[in-house]
C-alpha cells in the first residue's frame, strides 16, 4: 500500500533534487527521506529517481509519478478537511424539529 507520507517525500526530493534538502524541509533525517524513497520503489517496482550526484535526477517513471502523487495527495487534504469540519460543525437542524 502506498503512504502519503512515502509521496509527499518523493514529491519533496523530486523538488529540491536532493535527499538532504528534502530531509531539512520534511524535518527528517536524511536517512529517512532515502528509507521512503527506497520503499515507494519497491512498492511501485521501478525507480523513481536517478541518484547521479550532484543532483538527483526524476526517471520517466518518476515524472508520471509526480502528477498522480500531487493529485492523491490533494484528495487526501480535501477529504481530511471535509472530516474535519463534518465533525466541528453542528448537525443541520430538521425542519421537522421546532
Amino acid at each position: 500500500m502506498l503512504h502519503p507520507r512515502h509521496l509527499m517525500t518523493f514529491l519533496v526530493t523530486a523538488e529540491t533534487g536532493s535527499m538532504t534538502a528534502a530531509a531539512h524541509r520534511l524535518h527528517y533525517a536524511q536517512p529517512t527521506v532515502s528509507l521512503h524513497i527506497q520503499l515507494l520503489e519497491r512498492e511501485l517496482g521501478c525507480q523513481l529517481l536517478h541518484r547521479e550526484r550532484p543532483r538527483l535526477r526524476v526517471t520517466e517513471a518518476g515524472a508520471r509519478l509526480v502528477g498522480t502523487a500531487r493529485q492523491v495527495l490533494a484528495l487526501l487534504d480535501e477529504t481530511h478537511l471535509a472530516a474535519v469540519t463534518s465533525t466541528t460543525s453542528p448537525p443541520p437542524r430538521s425542519p421537522l424539529v421546532a
